[in-house]
């Protein structure tokens, strides 16, 4: 394990000495250094009870849609314009109304912050 990742470490080091440069991720999908939480638990003890995010809860952004998908990319739940409170159900034909079992579940959130639309993916770990 030692010996792979000193391999690892003299490759990079040696790749950026040539004036290589690495590929980067672009990071402008993120909200503006974001503090949003992923994990929440529905389970009506007043505590996390709700999912939201902060960025919302204090009006950086707006014109806000939600939509949450499981882990087979079904939509289980969407809101436009997103009031930032939800509570673990589903509200499309398939989980109307339904407590969402527990587990991770993709979120697409499409806002428009500084008079720019995007929109970014991010994962919710319910937890009931």
């Amino acid at each position: 394990m030692k010996l792979r990742l000193l391999f690892i470490l003299f490759f990079v080091c040696s790749f950026k000495s040539f004036g290589f440069t690495l590929p980067t991720i672009p990071n402008d999908i993120q909200i503006d250094d974001s503090t949003d939480y992923n994990f929440f638990s529905p389970n009506n003890d007043s505590l996390n009870d709700y999912f939201f995010i902060e960025k919302i809860k204090t009006g950086e952004i707006r014109e806000a849609k939600f939509s949450v998908f499981n882990r087979w990319g079904d939509l289980v739940f969407e809101e436009s314009p997103f009031l930032n409170r939800w509570n673990g159900k589903g509200n499309q034909l398939n989980v109307k109304e339904e407590d969402l079992p527990e587990g991770v579940y993709v979120y697409r959130l499409e806002y428009v912050f500084n008079e720019k639309t995007t929109s970014i993916l991010g994962k919710i770990i319910l937890k009931r």
